[in-house]
C-alpha cells in the first residue's frame, strides 16, 4: 500500500467579464438564480438563432415562461425590461449571459 496521501486541488473558480459591475451573470448548467423577485435561469442555447432560452419562474416550484434573447434583448420580468448585456455561447460547458440589474426606462 501506498501511504503517500494524494494532494488535493480544487479548480479556480470560473472568472466572467462584466460590463457593469452591478449587472447579474447567470451561468449556463445553473439552477434557478433569484434576480427582480423571480427565480431566472438559461434553459438551452440555439447555436442557429445565436439566442439563449431563459426561463422565468415567479417562485422556485412553479413552472415558468421561456424568453428567446440576445446581446440587446430585453429580459421583461413584471412589466420590466432588463437588458441584456452580452452573452457567451457555451463552449465546454461553459457559458453565461449578462443581464442589467437596472430596470430600463
Amino acid at each position: 500500500m501506498n501511504s503517500t496521501p494524494t494532494p488535493i486541488s480544487n479548480p479556480a473558480p470560473v472568472e466572467y467579464p462584466q460590463t457593469k459591475p452591478d449587472s447579474l451573470i447567470l451561468p449556463y448548467g445553473v439552477p434557478h438564480v433569484q434576480f427582480a423577485q423571480h427565480w431566472v435561469r438559461i434553459e438551452s442555447y440555439d447555436r442557429t438563432s445565436e439566442m439563449m432560452m431563459v426561463e422565468i419562474r415567479p417562485d422556485r416550484d412553479t413552472p415558468g415562461v421561456e424568453q428567446a434573447l440576445k446581446v440587446g434583448d430585453s429580459l421583461l420580468i413584471n412589466n420590466q425590461r432588463y437588458q441584456v448585456l452580452a452573452l457567451q455561447a457555451p463552449q465546454n460547458g461553459l457559458g453565461w449571459i449578462e443581464i442589467d440589474s437596472q430596470p430600463q426606462p
